[in-house]
């Protein structure tokens, strides 16, 4: 049988790359069908192609191919069509392609097929046809020195793991890890009765120290001095506002300048001298932002230094002798100075919360 094979692949070895040709007014129209090779191992899969190189202005009809070539001999797929120049600028190469294979061993005649096109030398369609091919296919040599020995089903070769096939599982587990932590996490803060999102809340400073930020910050811009009075006064007056609600636990930003002043005079939270500082501050500035006012440069000095002397005097200082010490929540502060100044609870939170230095406490 091998003898045979080996002759036919022979003789037509040259028969594989000979098509139909035809002139076409002075132009060539040429059909192949070949195949990648012509003897394959039983099951193998190879590719037949149809080749046409044909003028560029010629429609031509390529033959229609089913599931089969051949009998036995199957079409596994159709790979569809390239087209690409030939070396004539007048022609152009078209190349169909199918990926075929048999099951069967022998020797198998792959028809002519025909191509039609619309002649030129003639009235109607005319037609072209490839030269039958010979396709043999083998079966696997048998072991001639153990003929009766019966070789063993060839287990599937394990193919190496990817990224993309472990990434999924990968995925999964951590999803499950992270669970499992949060279950941990929760239950233990459940335990001591503890919130599960805690948020860290930064202790808030006590209202003169603010108060001075801002005046000091105003100071250092000169607004009036740039002409920008009426900024100058809103800032100024929005300080000393906000000032008041954290001293005083009054709503001063929600109040107009009479309602402020009399719930000042009416709670008896300032001396009289406090008490017109204060009302001539905010009225001054209350002029200025709705008369449009002018007020002169020693005004709007004056203005700035009744804001510091106010929160000077209403502060509340933690001030103590060295020997002396205040407990607040069961955590002792100690604070040294010469000077001894009354002070209530509220302060006393107020700049343990602050956590000032002794050297803030000094200066002050």
């Amino acid at each position: 049988m091998f003898k045979t094979m080996h002759i036919i692949k022979y003789i037509f070895i040259s028969l594989m790359f000979i098509g139909g040709i035809i002139k076409t007014n002075a132009q060539v129209l040429t059909v192949k069908a070949s195949v990648d090779t012509n003897i394959i191992l039983i099951g193998d899969q190879v590719n037949f192609y149809f080749d046409v190189n044909q003028p560029k202005d010629l429609k031509i009809n390529f033959p229609f191919i089913t599931d089969t070539l051949a009998n036995k001999i199957e079409v596994l797929q159709d790979m569809g069509k390239d087209t690409f120049p030939s070396q004539d600028a007048n022609q152009i190469n078209i190349r169909q392609k199918y990926l075929i294979t048999s099951f069967d061993s022998g020797i198998y005649v792959i028809p002519s097929y025909n191509f039609t096109f619309q002649s030129l030398m003639k009235a109607g369609e005319d037609t072209i046809a490839t030269i039958p091919l010979y396709f043999g296919v083998q079966t696997m040599a048998m072991d001639t020195a153990h003929p009766d020995q019966i070789a063993d089903i060839k287990l599937p070769i394990k193919a190496p793991l990817t990224f993309r096939e472990i990434l999924p599982y990968a995925l999964i587990g951590y999803f499950i890890l992270f669970i499992i932590s949060f279950l941990v996490y929760y239950f233990e803060k459940r335990k001591k009765n503890e919130p599960v999102f805690a948020r860290k809340i930064k202790p808030k400073e006590p209202p003169h120290i603010i108060a001075y930020r801002n005046l000091d910050r105003l100071r250092n811009e000169k607004l009036w001095q740039k002409n920008m009075v009426k900024k100058f006064h809103s800032v100024l007056t929005e300080t000393i506002r906000r000032y008041i609600e954290d001293r005083f636990f009054v709503d001063a930003m929600e109040k107009t300048s009479n309602e402020l002043l009399i719930s000042l005079k009416e709670n008896k939270l300032l001396d009289s001298i406090l008490f017109e500082k204060v009302e001539k501050m905010l009225k001054l500035a209350d002029l200025v932002k709705f008369a449009k006012h002018i007020p002169l440069a020693d005004e709007n000095e004056l203005s700035l230094k009744d804001a510091y002397y106010f929160v000077d005097k209403t502060k509340q200082v933690f001030v103590h002798n060295e020997q002396e010490t205040v407990k607040t929540n069961e955590n002792t502060t100690e604070v040294s100075d010469e000077k001894s100044i009354k002070i209530d609870d509220t302060e006393v939170k107020a700049l343990s919360e602050s956590n000032l230095s002794k050297e803030d406490l000094k200066n002050e």
